[in-house]
């Protein structure tokens, strides 16, 4: 899995098929392996992404989602 440490402020998700991608800029980014996580449980987060045009077109998306929070255990960043 590839991270990036400090994403742009408003990443764009794309729908592919049967997966959604996020696509962001920013960095740094690093690879990490599930053994460096630790589950620490769920919590709401809120989204705000762009629409196909961009944050010059067509307006954005507001939305929140309680999602799964994860701790990295690695001290390399």
């Amino acid at each position: 899995m590839t991270i990036c440490v400090d994403p742009y402020r408003f990443p764009w998700a794309v729908e592919k098929e049967k997966s959604i991608d996020v696509v962001t800029s920013g960095g740094p980014f690093i690879g990490i392996t599930k053994e460096d996580l630790e589950y620490v449980g769920t919590g709401k987060r809120y989204f705000n992404i762009w629409s196909h045009t961009g944050p010059t077109g067509n307006g954005a998306l507001n939305f929140s989602a309680t999602v799964n929070k994860w701790k990295y255990n690695k001290k390399s960043i």
